[in-house]
């Protein structure tokens, strides 16, 4: 009940009016207010989210609203998620297999988004003739007429004949002195070709605590790593030299010099170079150079008025590069004398005495 009606109801109780005055205001009976008044959002409509599909990189989605108020209903379209890519890396085509190129695809289960990731072909076999081979103890021989990839080394075509392998030739050890490597023995017998054992020897010595040839230079050190030698016998490596920041190569350019300019004035830097050893990141150069500095390199002062023990001298340039005029004092002579250059010095100033000032 509005609260218009209520007071017309009090007015009329107060007034002594009947019933009838309260059914003719319709508070009692009537076709006006009650339960059965149609409900309405004039000023917009409160949604909440009744049902929803989440959307997918590969299919949209939707959500079904309703109105808390009026339940008027609305659907709403969801846009597409965006791909959560992965790399592909590159793979090379073989004779055997086919390659790839580099791309990427979306790992989100029910999508095959993918981006690059071309095929490469397969290369084939490279056809090449296989050179005939004795037998030897450990392998058999062939004649020509086969042929072998020269990439893979896969066998094209069979040999026209094969030959088994030959038995070992075992002839006396005698003295085989022990080195780094391996221990030594005396006795027993040895097959001349490939070395395996038929009888053991009567005696063994165990293999040398040092090496038993001259170490061989294999690197060199550098500012990031070390040097090495390496015993060509039992193929063990030592340090020799130590990397040392002395070591540095200077000698890639990573950033190229800039003119510094008097003109423009801007300041300019020496050239930046970078070492070249791997794994070394170290610079040096890039110096600063002020364009005010330049002006020392392009002046030629000529005295104007001369400084004497009781009033200062002036001295004037010009730089024919940037047009600039320079101007400087010459401090008074306090006690000393002129050079024959024309220069005045520190201790000239200050009233000290030159060496050829004493000996004069």
């Amino acid at each position: 009940m509005s609260k218009a009606l209520i007071i017309i109801l009090i007015i009329a109780v107060l007034a002594g009016g009947t019933v009838g005055v309260l059914f003719a205001t319709g508070v009692i009976g009537g076709d006006k207010g009650g339960d059965d008044t149609t409900v309405t959002c004039t000023d917009g409509h409160t949604w909440k989210v009744e049902s929803k599909t989440d959307a997918k990189c590969y299919v949209e989605g939707s959500q079904v609203l309703v109105c808390e108020v009026c339940s008027e209903t609305m659907t709403q379209v969801l846009p597409k998620t965006e791909h959560k890519l992965a790399t592909i890396a590159a793979k090379a085509a073989t004779c055997t297999e086919k390659g790839n190129t580099a791309g990427s695809r979306c790992i989100t289960p029910g999508c095959g988004y993918v981006e690059g990731n071309e095929p490469i072909n397969m290369t084939g076999h490279i056809e090449v003739d296989t050179p005939a081979k004795a037998a030897t103890c450990t392998s058999m021989g062939y004649s020509e007429g086969g042929k072998h990839c020269a990439t893979c080394f896969a066998i094209l075509k069979e040999p026209d004949e094969t030959y088994p392998m030959i038995g070992h030739n075992y002839v006396d050890a005698g003295y085989i002195a022990p080195t780094c490597a391996a221990e030594g023995s005396l006795g027993g017998t040895r097959c001349d070709a490939c070395g395996k054992i038929g009888q053991e020897p009567t005696e063994t010595y165990d293999k040398l605590e040092e090496h038993s040839a001259e170490l061989e230079i294999i690197s060199y050190a550098t500012c990031t790593t070390d040097g090495y030698k390496q015993c060509p016998v039992c193929l063990a490596q030592e340090v020799w030299e130590y990397k040392s920041a002395d070591l540095h190569k200077f000698d890639t350019v990573a950033e190229d010099a800039v003119a510094a300019s008097c003109t423009e004035q801007t300041n300019g830097k020496t050239t930046v170079y970078k070492c070249s050893n791997p794994g070394c990141e170290a610079k040096v150069g890039g110096v600063e150079i002020s364009w005010e500095s330049l002006h020392g390199e392009n002046l030629e002062w000529t005295i104007t008025i001369e400084a004497t023990t009781t009033s200062a001298g002036e001295k004037v340039a010009h730089c024919d590069v940037c047009g600039k005029d320079f101007r400087e004092d010459i401090p008074v002579i306090t006690d000393g004398d002129f050079n024959d250059d024309n220069n005045i010095y520190d201790d000239d100033i200050i009233g000290g005495k030159k060496e050829e000032d004493d000996a004069a």
